[in-house]
């Protein structure tokens, strides 16, 4: 007889019938974690209605996406994002490309995102686990930065870097060494129209002033962005990395500009 921990994955528990549980082993995926900033402060700052109709927009939003890049999983726990596609070349493709519509469409209605995409096993059932939820949220809490990271590993990318899609990139970390990851290549807006976006709508109560937490975030978003118009422009390739930290980029791309000057 079978020992009944092999069974699991396909045992409904009906015996109570107010607990019916289908749990999942975990099997090979592309996992994604992504979190709005501020969202604590959002909800602080706004009464109920203002809440409701943030939430609502939050909600809308995302399932626009999904339906836009059709993707297969995702679930929603406050304002905590999880995605989870299959384990193939179009599931990864679809997992990128619903990560730039997220990060693209997301600042624009000022909820600023910051994620990580991975490669591993995950369950998707009543109980979603497996190491790529936890490697995930790991990587998600390490950046410093709007913006989505994948871990260095991911399978299947190294026939998809582009300048529009994907990009190797020292992301910024909290803490640690620098380290050269893909990064989602997005518009990232200029300074001018960011600051209101990771601003506005209630993620800083009226009157209240800019931190510096968050003037660094914008920063090192706003360096990645200048990285990906002169990768553009100089038609580098985008599955490399030539600079020794973000700001060496730009001097480099300030030189360039008094070139042509």
């Amino acid at each position: 007889m079978p020992h009944p921990h092999n069974q699991i994955s396909s045992q409904r528990f009906d015996d109570d019938p107010l607990v019916a549980l289908e749990i999942e082993r975990p099997v090979p995926c592309y996992f994604m974690v992504a979190d709005i900033l501020g969202f604590s402060e959002l909800i602080g700052n706004l009464n109920s209605n203002e809440q409701f109709k943030r939430i609502t927009d939050w909600i809308e939003l995302v399932q626009d996406v999904r339906r836009l890049t059709d993707i297969r999983d995702i679930r929603l726990i406050s304002d905590t994002l999880l995605v989870r596609e299959e384990d193939s070349h179009s599931g990864l493709t679809q997992m990128l490309k619903f990560a730039q519509q997220l990060l693209e469409r997301g600042i624009e209605n000022s909820f600023p995102l910051r994620g990580a995409i991975v490669h591993g096993e995950a369950a998707w059932g009543e109980l979603t686990y497996g190491d790529a939820v936890l490697n995930a949220y790991e990587l998600e809490r390490s950046l410093d930065w709007l913006g989505i990271a994948c871990s260095p590993n991911l399978p299947r990318l190294e026939s998809m870097w582009d300048w529009d899609l994907v990009t190797v990139y020292p992301v910024a970390r909290k803490t640690g060494p620098t380290q050269l990851v893909p990064a989602i290549s997005w518009k990232v807006p200029a300074s001018d129209e960011l600051i209101p976006k990771v601003t506005g709508n209630g993620l800083i109560a009226e009157g209240d002033p800019i931190t510096w937490e968050i003037v660094s975030k914008v920063e090192r978003t706003i360096q990645f962005g200048m990285y990906l118009k002169k990768g553009k422009t100089d038609r580098l390739e985008p599955g490399k990395y030539r600079y020794w930290f973000p700001m060496h980029c730009i001097e480099d791309f300030q030189e360039s500009l008094n070139d042509y000057s």
